[in-house]
């Protein structure tokens, strides 16, 4: 691990379908304030948040990423080096599930082996009115190597968690020299066994799309 007084830079990016509260979680995490209006994110938004962790100072770049189709093409830039994703769905709204299967092509493709990855099932203050159930998006975590939260971005329940969570585990491979910070970006990189970084060969390179859904660059 680096000098605690150098902080350690990462870079988390956020996606999911439009509408779910992407914006929402990063302004909880980053600011402590829930706004019930934000304006739609155009391509990509980044905020930086520093924290400290036993000793250790980390700057999380966070990546908050426009949901409609039309952006894709601009978001998907910011994959590559991503130290973390977290995939958000509505879990008042099944269509915003019913697509993380597109959206987890995307972190197979885009991302490289060791990004932590987590599924977020935000607007649990709405739990009432939930479309999907938690058995069901668990089920869909585990059968995907992802870790799963429920948050509320409106009460703030869990979305420090979330944040917190993937920063340790990261922190984590760090130490163990698993994974390589390559920039103040927050870019990182798997450390191969010969010591060498483990780039991806081609970024947008395509799956097959009948092979398990469990298999996943991430490493979570």
């Amino acid at each position: 691990m680096t000098d605690p007084n150098d902080p350690i830079h990462l870079k988390f990016i956020i996606i999911g379908e439009a509408n779910c509260g992407k914006t929402a979680i990063m302004r909880r995490f980053t600011e402590h304030k829930f706004y019930s209006r934000t304006p739609l994110t155009v391509t990509v938004d980044i905020t930086k948040k520093p924290l400290t962790l036993q000793d250790q100072n980390v700057v999380l770049h966070i990546a908050d990423t426009a949901g409609q189709e039309r952006f894709r093409s601009v978001t998907k830039s910011y994959y590559r080096g991503s130290a973390a994703v977290l995939l958000v769905f509505d879990i008042t709204d099944r269509t915003s599930f019913e697509q993380l299967g597109m959206w987890l092509t995307d972190v197979r493709n885009l991302t490289q082996t060791g990004t932590v990855c987590a599924l977020v099932g935000n607007k649990f203050d709405l739990q009432l009115q939930r479309e999907v159930e938690f058995t069901e998006a668990l089920a869909f975590a585990d059968d995907n190597g992802l870790h799963y939260f429920e948050t509320s971005a409106k009460t703030g329940l869990n979305v420090e968690d979330v944040f917190l969570n993937m920063t340790w585990i990261i922190l984590g491979r760090i130490k163990e020299g698993k994974l390589k910070v390559l920039s103040e970006n927050g870019d990182v990189a798997l450390i191969g066994e010969d010591g060498d970084d483990d780039e991806i060969d081609d970024p947008d390179k395509k799956i097959d799309p009948s092979k398990k859904t469990g298999q996943s660059n991430c490493n979570c």
